[in-house]
């Protein structure tokens, strides 16, 4: 979107280039803010699963730790090897010149990333991706865009100003992400990471076993493992294909919670 909209700027071939170079250069420093990303994700799901919200909690802070040093060393490089840059891309001097105007906001726009990307990968280990693609689409679309367009043709501010605009994008995404990492109630999400675990445990159980106990047996296994069974004979075909109900209560769930252990490695009901 931002090359399309620089052909219309008064000298489109220059601005073309540039913002062409500036997108490649940010994608491959952006790689490594996609690898923390899903480092995090998966560190975040790992943990809240295992009952451990604690070092949920520690591997956000160590990610954020990262990102930032990550952020600080790309974009200090980017500003020393500025006047450099564009040589490797064009031997024309207008452009060599216009690149190296653009490369500190390249290392802001990449300090930025790290921190988006650090903060999404957590809400995605949470489960929240449809509220990262609310925040996403609506960060570009709703901010950076329209941003992007009033910087560059409205104060006529050129390629920099479209790329201006894009870096309010991962500012209005950090800002929501903050907020709901903030206001996260990591020991709610462990219960919800748990309980999902449980059920996914208790579904392969029930198709490695069914065939050995009883659709009461089964029954009473689930509900010790707080098990919606309604919904879990709904999945899979029971003997007699028994609709089940229970209702699932706070001392069912801590006597999952205590013998969850041990019902796992002994097998014996």
């Amino acid at each position: 979107m931002v090359v399309l909209l620089s052909g219309l700027l008064p000298n489109p071939k220059l601005d073309t280039s540039v913002l062409s170079i500036s997108l490649n250069t940010c994608w491959m420093v952006y790689m490594v803010s996609v690898g923390i990303g899903g480092a995090i994700s998966t560190r975040v799901s790992n943990e809240l699963g295992a009952g451990n919200s604690p070092a949920a909690r520690l591997a956000l802070r160590v990610m954020i730790i990262m990102a930032t040093s990550e952020g600080a060393t790309v974009g200090i490089t980017t500003i020393v090897v500025r006047h450099i840059w564009g040589k490797l891309y064009s031997n024309e001097e207008e452009v060599i010149k216009y690149v190296a105007k653009m490369m500190p906001l390249l290392a802001l726009s990449d300090f930025l990333d790290g921190f988006q990307c650090v903060l999404s990968g957590a809400a995605r280990g949470c489960g929240w991706q449809n509220l990262c693609v609310i925040i996403n689409r609506g960060a570009y679309y709703g901010v950076a865009i329209p941003c992007a367009v009033i910087f560059a043709f409205y104060f006529q501010v050129g390629g920099m100003g479209l790329w201006m605009g894009i870096i309010c994008g991962p500012c209005v995404q950090i800002i929501a992400l903050v907020t709901v990492n903030a206001f996260t109630n990591w020991d709610q999400e462990t219960t919800k990471a748990m309980h999902k675990a449980l059920k996914s445990t208790g579904l392969v159980w029930i198709k490695q076993h069914r065939t050995a106990f009883s659709v009461k047996q089964i029954s009473e296994i689930l509900v010790i493992w707080c098990i919606d069974t309604t919904e879990i004979v709904d999945k899979i075909s029971l003997q007699n294909k028994c609709r089940i109900s229970c209702k699932l209560t706070l001392a069912r769930f801590n006597l999952a919670l205590n013998v969850k252990s041990s019902l796992i490695t002994s097998q014996t009901f």
